[in-house]
């Protein structure tokens, strides 16, 4: 999915200009007057500022107490403190630059920027003591070389012991400075003189002991992780010569330099390639080698091989103190220095462009004076063009990966394309022509061809994926309510989001819904991005609806039924006239009254009571008397219906309906008696209501004549 291209370019040339010929003297390398004193080692970061680190106290006329960094064009870096602070008191004589740019240093002194450390130390990214890099006593004695991969360090010297603890002339090291535990030595005490640590934590150790751990061995050996012998390394006699540096290749061969002149009986002068069991690589030819001892090796992007080291000639051609070899061992004819250097160097190190910076002894290059470090041009490339991005691939949702793509552009005579955060190579996050990462904040990555030669950048930005859509409720769980006389609130409903899958319903309304009638669920599904859908529900409470029904052609009695007509429901009749006492055994929907009464029925169905209106219910030949406030009546074995008024002064009226609302008579009553033959109103339902003069119902009711 193409998301966007951005063209943006930013140019970057870290030392494209002044090309000329391969092994001449850099004359844009501006480090003046250099080292006053000996250059031990040399190293290049990602942003290609070179650390120097030796026995000198001053370069180019300022203080520099055995460290200082240089920007990219040989310039002292004056934003490094390593170079301003106190410095160490003693020689460096080896050291190693890890990748996060702290800097380890070794060799025979006892402070650094005045606290104490004994011979080993580490600085921070800043040039800074490491104060979480704790050596106790340290080496009880000088460190000549470090080595460094994945965090586990490698240490060799003249040393016996490491922090009170016996150890031979070498030690591993975990990360902040202690002994590795794990890691296990002979008991003989073999003379080390270099470590190279693997990345998978395996150490070569060479030097010039013929002998390890009691087993035969050529001056040099692999260890397994533990420290024990790694027998598939078989170096036989091995070098019949000190070992003096070591580099390890990506295909895993093995490059070594040193005094010797043969391995395993074979030719092998002062520089050799080893495949991984430890045979001669067939297909390294350097001839008859250097007239004298290799001390520096460095391997560049194309598989050149940079050598340096106390010989004159190399393969009997004059080579003061350096030459380049080509994949294959055999000196490179494109590579020339000339009157070369005059003393030796001690490190060799490739910047981004190609370029070679030596450090050692020499103070003279090509006949120009040389402050004891030096660049040397490399072969003129062409580098990559600028690169056309573009975002392939996006997550919609937080967390979800994001793909960048180089769409355009050739690399040319560049290796790989690189991609760095935080501006043009300052933090290299991959290679490759695509990108992929998590992005948890607007970033912008950029991208630059790298290598032998090193192209422009281009640059992308990228935002962090963003969930805005909302989450869609399931219409399937959100079915009508209903109930009977209350509706408890259901388990809540879910909707389905895109990203954070299943979100579960939440509502302000109550638990429980007791009113009848029709109600409403708001439902609010919101995501962990904060998105919101709402969805409703509808709720339906039903209530009891409870009067008395009245079957008049019922024989041989007219019978009393509740409109609520559920079989779930219990029914119980009772005595208006009596308190509302229950009748006994009248528990059912339909009912005979046995006797002239004032009668109603309550329901009771799923937690709902309800208790219908009273009714008068005349059976024949069963007489009653009640007396209320305005009138008492008598009803006679079916001879009359009597009224009778109470003494008042007040007069009302006596209305008779039927129930259709027909009037069957309206009488105004006195202290006298009232009297209405029963034998004239045929059998039904009949409405009474006492009225006040003034119009105003003071009471009312109703009663049943059975049929005849």
């Amino acid at each position: 999915m193409r998301v966007f291209v951005w063209t943006g370019i930013a140019l970057f040339f870290s030392g494209f200009a002044l090309f000329g010929q391969a092994g001449n003297r850099d004359a844009s390398f501006l480090v003046g007057a250099g080292a006053n004193q000996a250059v031990r080692q040399v190293h290049v970061d990602a942003l290609d500022r070179i650390y120097v680190t030796g026995e000198f106290t001053s370069f180019n006329g300022a203080s520099a107490l055995r460290t200082v960094r240089l920007l990219p064009n040989g310039s002292t870096d004056p934003t490094w403190l390593g170079s301003q602070l106190a410095g160490v008191d003693g020689p460096v004589r080896g050291s190693a630059l890890q990748a996060n740019r702290r800097l380890l240093l070794g060799g025979l002194f006892n402070f650094v920027q005045g606290s104490a450390r004994k011979n080993l130390a580490r600085l921070d990214s800043n040039g800074v003591l490491d104060a979480s890099f704790q050596v106790g006593i340290g080496p009880n004695n000088e460190v000549t070389g470090i080595s460094e991969s994945n965090s586990r360090i490698a240490i060799t010297g003249f040393f016996n012991q490491y922090n009170g603890t016996p150890v031979p002339t070498y030690a591993v090291l975990l990360s902040n400075g202690a002994l590795d535990p794990t890691f296990t030595y002979p008991t003989t005490t073999p003379l080390s003189r270099c470590v190279a640590v693997r990345p998978n934590h395996q150490v070569y150790v060479g030097g010039s002991f013929t002998a390890f751990g009691g087993a035969p061995a050529g001056r040099l050996v692999r260890l397994m992780s533990n420290g024990t012998l790694d027998t598939s390394f078989h170096t036989a006699t091995g070098f019949n010569g000190p070992v003096e540096v070591l580099l390890e290749q990506t295909d895993g061969k093995l490059l070594v330099g040193g005094s010797f002149t043969t391995y395993n009986g074979q030719p092998a002068v002062r520089v050799a390639r080893l495949l991984s069991n430890g045979d001669l690589d067939p297909a390294f030819n350097p001839g008859t080698g250097a007239s004298s001892t290799v001390r520096a090796l460095a391997l560049d992007a194309q598989g050149r091989i940079v050598v340096g080291g106390q010989f004159t000639t190399f393969n009997g051609n004059a080579q003061p103190f350096v030459v380049r070899l080509l994949a294959n061992g055999t000196p490179d004819v494109t590579f020339v220095v000339g009157s070369g250097l005059n003393g030796n160097p001690h490190a060799a190190v490739h910047q981004s462009s190609g370029k070679i910076v030596l450090g050692g002894v020499f103070t003279q290059v090509q006949g120009v004076s040389s402050g004891r470090i030096v660049r040397l041009l490399t072969n003129p490339c062409v580098p990559a063009t600028a690169p056309v991005l573009t975002q392939i691939a996006g997550g919609k949702c937080p967390g979800d990966s994001v793909t960048l793509a180089v769409v355009g552009g050739a690399l040319v005579q560049s290796t790989q394309w690189t991609w760095y955060s935080g501006g043009c190579g300052s933090n290299a996050v991959g290679t490759g022509s695509q990108w992929k990462g998590l992005i948890s904040q607007p970033d912008t990555l950029w991208v630059r061809g790298t290598g032998a030669c090193i192209g422009p950048c281009s640059f992308i930005p990228v935002q962090p994926p963003l969930d805005t859509a909302a989450p869609v409720p399931l219409v399937s769980q959100l079915p009508t309510l209903t109930g009977l006389c209350q509706v408890a609130l259901p388990a809540p409903p879910y909707a389905v989001d895109s990203c954070s899958g299943t979100v579960v319903g939440t509502t302000t309304g109550p638990a429980l819904f007791t009113t009848p009638g029709t109600h409403y669920i708001d439902w609010t599904f919101t995501d962990a991005s904060g998105n919101a859908s709402q969805q409703s529900q509808q709720v339906v409470v039903f209530g009891l609806i409870n009067t008395v029904l009245v079957d008049s052609a019922a024989t041989p009695a007219p019978s009393l039924t509740s409109s609520h007509a559920s079989p779930q429901a219990n029914y119980q009749w009772l005595r208006c006239d009596s308190a509302y006492a229950p009748v006994s055994g009248a528990t059912s929907r339909s009912w005979v009254p046995a006797k002239t009464g004032f009668y109603a029925v309550r329901v009771e169905e799923a937690g709902c009571v309800d208790t219908s209106d009273c009714l008068y219910y005349i059976r024949t030949g069963i007489g009653l008397y009640e007396y209320l406030p305005y009138v008492g009546w008598t009803f006679s074995d079916g001879n009359g219906l009597f009224f009778q008024k109470p003494t008042t002064s007040a007069s009302v009226y006596l209305r008779l309906f039927d129930a259709t609302g027909r009037s069957f008579g309206e009488w105004l009553l006195g202290p006298e008696e009232v009297q209405h033959p029963i034998s004239l109103l045929p059998s039904g339902i009949y409405h009474w209501s006492l009225e006040s003069t003034s119009g105003a119902v003071l009471q009312r009711g109703r009663f049943a004549i059975p049929g005849r």
